[in-house]
C-alpha cells in the first residue's frame, strides 16, 4: 500500500496557498500551491495528480520542497 505523507501546514501558511492557487502570477506556481494544498488532506498524491493533471512525481517532490522549507524557516 502506498504511503501517504501530510503536508503540515499553519492557517498563515494556508491562507497564502489559497490566495497563490487562485491569484499567482503564473499557472505553475497556482499548480503547485494547488498540489500543496491537498496534500494536507490524508491522499495519496497519484489521485493528486491525477485531479490536476499533472505527474505524481511532480506532487511528491513539491511537498517535499514545501516541507524543507518550512522546516528552515521556523530553524534556529
Amino acid at each position: 500500500m502506498p504511503k501517504i505523507t501530510l503536508v503540515s501546514e499553519t492557517e498563515a501558511q494556508k491562507l497564502a496557498l489559497a490566495k497563490g492557487a487562485r491569484y499567482g502570477a503564473t499557472p505553475s506556481f497556482r499548480l503547485r500551491c494547488q498540489a500543496i494544498l491537498l496534500k494536507c488532506d490524508p491522499r495519496l498524491s497519484a489521485s493528486i495528480a491525477a485531479e490536476l493533471g499533472c505527474c505524481e512525481m511532480l506532487v511528491n517532490d513539491w511537498a517535499k520542497r514545501f516541507t524543507e522549507q518550512c522546516s528552515h524557516q521556523s530553524g534556529p
